[in-house]
């Protein structure tokens, strides 16, 4: 896979900014999705968090997790390329070998909700995703090329976050999942951002964060 996550994160925060959100084609898929998704308030003073190696953990999320050994911490460029008026970035790992990746992003959500975010998500997330189609493939392979989008709960340390995926299916070769799990503490959306193999492995990933216990790294 390759990543389009700098690229795309920025753009998910100016149109919400731009509070000007395009009617979508694609079946509700969040038909059936309940919960707020507001992460309980420890009471903590807000932190982006601190990485060490290839662990990060976040007092105030109350998140801690470990990546497997094929990531690797993003650069000061790579942070640098995060980081906004908009919206800050706590933790950024990368596998090389396959352009796998993950950020940890904090948003001033303002009047927005999940459902909201989630939404410009994955709009954000299919518009980018088919415009680099367009530079990389042929027209014959783009005729080839599916895309899908889904969306569910899923427990992270204990709590619950709005998971939400487009899947860009290559018949016969691979497919990479985009996507986001959501939520809101405090006033902010947290969003686990990352580029995957498949749905599984993402939900994998993110199952293994624990909390914190009121420890930091």
């Amino acid at each position: 896979s390759f990543t389009l996550t700098s690229f795309v994160i920025p753009a998910i925060f100016e149109k919400l900014d731009e509070k000007n959100t395009p009617e979508s084609s694609q079946t509700d898929v969040f038909e059936g999705i309940e919960g707020d998704f507001v992460l309980a308030s420890s009471g903590a003073e807000y932190t982006k968090g601190v990485v060490k190696g290839n662990t990060y953990s976040n007092l105030w999320m109350n998140v801690k997790f470990t990546t497997d050994s094929r990531f690797v911490n993003g650069t000061e460029e790579d942070y640098e390329s995060y980081e906004s008026l908009l919206y800050d970035c706590g933790a950024y790992f990368l596998a090389d070998d396959d352009g796998d990746d993950i950020s940890v992003i904090f948003y001033d959500a303002g009047s927005t909700t999940v459902i909201e975010y989630a939404e410009e998500c994955l709009d954000i997330w299919e518009q980018s995703v088919r415009d680099a189609a367009d530079e990389i493939y042929s027209a014959a392979v783009k005729k080839t090329i599916t895309y899908r989008r889904e969306a569910r709960v899923v427990e992270i340390a204990g709590e619950e976050y709005l998971g939400v995926f487009l899947i860009e299916d290559f018949p016969d070769s691979y497919t990479v999942v985009y996507g986001d799990f959501c939520a809101m503490k405090d006033g902010r959306i947290v969003d686990i951002g990352f580029t995957a193999d498949s749905i599984d492995e993402a939900v994998s990933l993110v199952q293994t964060f624990e909390t914190c216990n009121g420890y930091d790294i």
